[in-house]
């Protein structure tokens, strides 16, 4: 990556990490209330295949690091409009997160997700429910 892409990554990432600081830095009640008054209801907990996926209202130090080396290995992402503002994590018990980025405003809903476990990580984007 060329040193004016790895100076717009470290721009974007700390912007990120602006973003998901500050609503989850407080009370884990208010970042809930503020996910919950722009759509439906989200869950507490959603099975997908044979994993079974738990909401986390923190973001953990470690998830910072785990993005920004995914979007280090994926920087065509780092200008995706879709990407922005504060994901939503889930977790399984394997240690695998998934980040949502929900667009509720539309409809249908569109959402991107970037799901990191113990191998690279992968981005898929839809429409609909994204549970």
């Amino acid at each position: 990556m060329s040193s004016r892409g790895s100076h717009h990554l470290r721009i974007r990432l700390l912007a990120m990490g602006m973003i998901f600081a500050s609503p989850l830095a407080g009370c884990g009640h208010e970042a809930a209330k503020t996910a919950e008054s722009i759509g439906p209801a989200l869950p507490e907990s959603f099975s997908a295949g044979e994993k079974v996926w738990t909401r986390d209202l923190k973001l953990q130090s470690s998830d910072e690091k785990r993005l920004e080396e995914f979007f280090a290995d994926n920087p065509s992402l780092t200008e995706n409009p879709r990407i922005s503002g504060n994901p939503l994590v889930y977790r399984s018990s394997s240690g695998t997160a998934r980040f949502y980025w929900i667009d509720r405003s539309r409809s249908p809903v569109e959402w991107s997700l970037v799901e990191i476990g113990s191998r690279k990580g992968r981005y898929e984007e839809g429409q609909g429910g994204p549970f």
